[in-house]
């Protein structure tokens, strides 16, 4: 039972009994969100008005308390904050997560009275329970870029959607930048040398992260490969600054032995089958520098919290048990890849990830919710 205490007119506090709220497939708020543990945050685009550029996002309440957390900016930026702002459709999704309606954000940024230079503005969600290493790794970070170039040469259509759900540029723009800053920090944290790497992005769809390493001149070498043809095709024509190819659904590929100093991949694992996921761990191993950082994003307990509403209690049962299911399918690529059957939805545990991925590169932290709802291994070529 869930105690809650209601506070009368008259006499002392009551506490009430609230049963937990139980979904169709049987599953229990409460079960849920045990396996999901850190809030989520994400950032939904901006609006440029005036002198006032105005950033939306949301920020699930850090234990169901929407004034738990607070927005900092850096010096010489003049910014108020509107929070909590109330948005309904994300209780349908986070259904289990207290209060999670009241989640909604608002940065507006006066341009005209801020002073601070650099490329991007910085922002940092401060919220109780963060761990050190996170916030040394800039985990609870937003970066929202000056350049307006960040948001043009984009594909439309599908190209754009299917990599990234929404076909808001802003939002898409913006997202690909903070990833980008993201990635850069945590490799930097681990002593990466960017400057003098080349750096894979491996499942890079339209070169929505790796053009910002290309352009922004982080890296040595900016790579993408994906098993999208069409959106390498498209990537290749108007991103020539990247060295992009097409690979096949299994290894082997051509890329060059030993090469990159980093690797990362968002939402690749997250579609893998096991003996899929395996063939691919050794070519990356085979094609990472000694001393490589590898960042690659999985389906956890935060990513089953989020599909919850379409889950059955029977099928969490078996994957807390075995940690690792490739069962569910996703259409994501049908009609883009030659076997439809490849591409599935993904769901492991970080000790199954540990175990499994641990087996090919020295594990050197997991995070939850480090990219949405998908958790993210940062990881050393032995």
């Amino acid at each position: 039972m869930v105690e809650a205490e209601s506070r009368m007119p008259l006499g002392k506090p009551v506490t009430i009994q609230r049963k937990p709220v139980v979904t169709a497939g049987g599953l229990k708020s409460t079960d849920v969100l045990a396996m999901h543990k850190v809030p989520l945050f994400s950032v939904e685009g901006f609006n440029l008005s005036g002198p006032l550029l105005t950033i939306g996002g949301m920020h699930l309440p850090p234990g169901g308390d929407p004034f738990a957390f607070k927005i900092t900016g850096q010096p010489g930026v003049a910014f108020t904050v509107k929070h909590p702002i109330v948005k309904p459709a994300v209780r349908d999704w986070y259904w289990y997560w207290p209060n999670a309606a009241w989640c909604g954000f608002q940065i507006a940024i006066d341009l005209v009275a801020t002073t601070a230079v650099g490329p991007d503005f910085e922002f940092t969600l401060e919220s109780p329970g963060l761990s050190p290493e996170r916030v040394a790794q800039q985990l609870n970070k937003i970066w929202i870029p000056k350049d307006l170039s960040v948001f043009q040469n984009f594909p439309t259509g599908d190209k754009l959607t299917r990599v990234h759900t929404f076909d808001n540029i802003s939002r898409v723009g913006i997202g690909g930048y903070t990833d980008f800053k993201r990635l850069t920090a945590i490799a930097e944290y681990y002593g990466a040398k960017l400057k003098d790497s080349a750096v894979l992005d491996w499942g890079c769809g339209h070169g929505r992260v790796i053009r910002n390493f290309q352009q922004q001149g982080t890296v040595r070498e900016a790579w993408g490969v994906d098993i999208d043809r069409e959106n390498v095709a498209w990537m290749r024509k108007h991103l020539p600054g990247v060295n992009g190819s097409h690979v096949p659904l299994m290894p082997p590929t051509d890329l060059p032995k030993k090469h990159f100093g980093m690797i990362y991949a968002i939402s690749v694992m997250t579609h893998l089958k096991h003996e899929v996921q395996e063939a691919w761990l050794k070519e990356l191993k085979r094609i990472a520098a000694p001393g490589c950082i590898v960042m690659l994003t999985f389906a956890g307990k935060g990513s089953a919290s989020f599909a919850s509403r379409f889950l059955k209690k029977d099928w969490l049962e078996r994957w807390q048990a075995s940690e690792f299911d490739d069962s569910l399918p996703s259409n994501d690529l049908v009609g883009k890849i030659d076997d439809p059957s490849y591409y599935t939805n993904t769901k492991q545990t970080p000790d199954n990830v540990r175990e499994f991925w641990g087996k090919h590169f020295e594990i050197l932290d997991i995070h939850e919710c480090a990219f949405g709802y998908q958790d993210l291994a940062v990881m050393r070529a032995k």
